[in-house]
C-alpha cells in the first residue's frame, strides 16, 4: 500500500542517497540517490513524498521514498515553460534551463515542447535535453 505523507530531510549521504523523518510520527525514511538528486533534496528539506515499506534488511528505517511529489507552487504551466525553453538557440538539461524536472515532463506530457534523449554509447547514462521546438534541435 503506497501513501503520501510530509517529510523532512534529515541527511545527505556524498553518494546522493538520503534519510528523511515522517513528519507526524519521525519514523525513518530512506530515499535512493536518484530520487533524491532528482528532487534536489537538501537538509531541513520539507517535501511530500509517495512511501512504500523499506524492504531492504533495516531495522531502524521503516519506510522508502520512490517519488518526491513537487508542490503545487514548483510546477509551471506547459505555457510557461516553452516561452523559458524558447529563449535558448539550442537544447538545453534541466539544470541548464532552471525549469524543474517534474514541469518539463508536464509540458512535454501535453505535446507543448520537445524532450530529448542522448547517449554517448548503448550502455552510457542517457542523458535527457529539452526545446521548445524541433526547429531548436
Amino acid at each position: 500500500m503506497t501513501a503520501h505523507h510530509k517529510i523532512i530531510v534529515t541527511n545527505i549521504l556524498p553518494t546522493g542517497s538520503s534519510f528523511a523523518v515522517k513528519e507526524e510520527t519521525g519514523e525513518q525514511i530512506f530515499i535512493p540517490a536518484a530520487v533524491s538528486k532528482a528532487a534536489d533534496l537538501h537538509i531541513g528539506m520539507v517535501a511530500n513524498a509517495m512511501l512504500i515499506p523499506n524492504r531492504h534488511e533495516s531495522e531502524n528505517v521503516q519506510w522508502m521514498a520512490p517519488i518526491i511529489l513537487p508542490s503545487e507552487a514548483d510546477i509551471e504551466t506547459p505555457d510557461a515553460v516553452f516561452k523559458k525553453l524558447d529563449e535558448f538557440e539550442y537544447p538545453v538539461t534541466a539544470e541548464e534551463s532552471g525549469i524543474s524536472i517534474f514541469s518539463l515532463q508536464n509540458a512535454h506530457t501535453v505535446g507543448r515542447i520537445v524532450k530529448l534523449i542522448a547517449k554517448e554509447s548503448p550502455d552510457a547514462r542517457a542523458v535527457l535535453y529539452w526545446s521548445a521546438s524541433m526547429d531548436k534541435v
